[in-house]
């Protein structure tokens, strides 16, 4: 790249959201989607085993209607 090019951050983009699978709030509804306090779920999902990272899944809810 060049020392006049820069890189611009799409305005849009968010920081992703992380949550544990073992929150009480997560559940799966009938299509096996992941849902977050009762609403699908677009981010990362972790799992800790002995305070130790085991799993890092990314999820990205879709339409509930195409």
């Amino acid at each position: 790249m060049a020392s006049s090019e820069r890189w611009e951050l799409d305005p849009f983009m968010t920081a992703a959201h992380r949550i544990d699978i073992d929150d009480p709030e997560i559940e799966m509804d009938e299509a096996q989607r992941l849902l977050y306090r009762g609403e699908p779920f677009t981010g990362e999902v972790t799992e800790f085993l002995s305070g130790k990272l085991v799993s890092l899944d990314s999820y990205e809810a879709f339409p509930t209607s195409l």
